[in-house]
């Protein structure tokens, strides 16, 4: 059922980047090789979570179990950016309130954040502010499907405007959109960290309602997945009570394809052709295509040859910097499988109705339970806990 939702446009993509903590949380130190991942509104990592929650950004610290919004000033209010007619920022406001539609994060000695259409870098402690890049055209842009190397910004954007460039009384140049396209450009932005022009490494027109659903890197690749329709998807001659019928319509009329991006070369490669009615998922060593779910996945290497058939018949959907982790559709318990012959090492005592995992990192698993009042809530355990079925391990948050 995840994956059907997944297949049907409500995708949250994943990261790797480098970000860093809030107020007193900040840690000056970060590893260069730690593994963050952005799923569902979050951006998730071994000893922290950034979330945005009815408000400015907020920061969870796994070890002290403290949350506050993500700021970097001493004695902020935590109010938004003053603007004027043009947009302009006249009173720069709270960092946490007004950036929380892209990620923040951290490359080396700055702070890198996207606003305005544009790449800001400052020092770690969001001061000394200067604007690396502004888009020279009218993307719109896809802010919760964006990824980041050590050199680039990488984001999803699409055009579903014909765009001409205006001139108001003031003499200030934008973009104004007209007619819509009946199959707008979707593709994706390469923003390079050194304040280079963006760069446009794919787009397409050829399919109705193209877009990037999302981002995995390898050994100096960038992988995008692109998710398609061959026509409109509007279903009206379904039932609408009939939900089952309505997916599996929606699966036999979407595509799924994969793109290879080689940093060092600048080329594109397709990975995986454009099939329907499947799941892609990418782990750390092997990606995996789903014939139907819950089922199994062929594992292929990042060459595109053949590893293995996982066992057992499964549900996937789990981001991890480690393995394949999956639920066992017969059982429900938390599964871990080997990458290189796709059998199951490690079950959990955990059901997905105990705690719905999204992500695994490091030692910490995301993801969600239902509290005492019935609501459905985001929640941290440990990985040992996780693995021994511990409940009283469970946090949630915010509190």
């Amino acid at each position: 059922m995840k994956r059907f939702l997944k297949t049907m446009g409500i995708f949250l993509c994943l990261l790797i980047c480098f970000i860093s903590g809030c107020n007193k949380n900040t840690r000056e130190e970060i590893s260069s090789n730690r593994v963050i991942f952005f799923r569902d509104g979050g951006t998730y990592s071994e000893s922290y979570a950034l979330f945005t929650n009815s408000g400015p950004r907020c920061y969870y610290d796994v070890e002290s179990g403290n949350e506050g919004p993500y700021c970097f000033e001493a004695g902020c209010e935590h109010k938004r950016s003053v603007h004027n007619d043009n947009d302009e920022v006249i009173q720069q406001g709270c960092l946490a309130y007004d950036y929380t539609d892209y990620p923040i994060f951290l490359c080396g000695d700055y702070l890198y954040f996207f606003s305005s259409r544009s790449l800001y870098r400052a020092d770690r402690k969001g001061n000394n502010r200067e604007k690396l890049a502004e888009l020279t055209s009218p993307y719109e842009l896809n802010g919760a499907c964006c990824y980041y190397t050590q050199e680039a910004f990488y984001i999803a954007y699409t055009m579903s405007y014909e765009y001409s460039l205006v001139e108001n009384s003031d003499g200030v140049s934008g973009w104004r959109a007209g007619a819509r396209r009946e199959k707008p450009e979707s593709g994706v932005l390469r923003i390079p960290f050194s304040g280079s022009k963006e760069e446009v490494i794919y787009h397409s027109d050829k399919q109705y309602e193209m877009q990037v659903v999302e981002f995995w890197s390898y050994d100096g690749h960038v992988l995008f997945m692109l998710q398609s329709m061959d026509r409109p998807g509007n279903f009206v001659d379904l039932k609408e009570d009939n939900w089952q019928e309505l997916v599996e319509e929606e699966r036999r009329h979407t595509f799924l394809e994969v793109y290879d991006y080689s940093v060092s070369s600048g080329e594109v490669k397709r990975l995986v052709e454009p099939r329907s009615n499947i799941g892609i998922y990418f782990f750390s060593e092997v990606y995996g295509i789903a014939e139907k779910e819950p089922g199994s996945l062929e594992l292929f290497n990042y060459n595109g040859d053949r590893v293995a058939l996982t066992e057992g018949t499964l549900m996937f959907g789990i981001s991890s910097d480690r393995g394949i982790f999956g639920w066992d559709n017969d059982t429900g318990e938390g599964v871990m499988l080997d990458e290189k012959n796709g059998k199951i090492v490690k079950r959990s005592p955990f059901t997905i109705n105990d705690f719905s995992i999204s992500v695994i990192v490091g030692k910490s698993c995301f993801g969600y339970v239902y509290d005492s009042k019935g609501n459905y809530v985001r929640a941290w355990i440990s990985t040992d806990d996780f693995w021994t079925g511990n409940k009283s391990g469970i946090r949630v948050f915010p509190k």
